[in-house]
């Protein structure tokens, strides 16, 4: 099950902060999800933020999936 792209909506009232972001992944596992869809379509921050993110989720126990796309 897929969350959509919702965690672009995180990242951006919480200005990146990455226990904010930590608790968001963390509810998102406890509530069944398997897989989090990562938009790049909805902000722009460097290829590096990009990578550090994929890599923050698959360490909750989630399946990064990619949205490549222009908004």
């Amino acid at each position: 099950m897929s969350t959509g792209g919702y965690i672009e909506r995180v990242l951006a009232v919480s200005a990146g902060n990455k226990d904010v972001v930590a608790k968001y992944l963390r509810k998102c596992k406890d509530l069944g999800f398997d897989v989090l869809e990562l938009s790049s379509g909805f902000l722009s921050i460097p290829t590096t933020d990009w990578a550090s993110l994929v890599e923050l989720t698959a360490s909750h126990g989630l399946k990064p999936k990619p949205e490549v796309g222009i908004q």
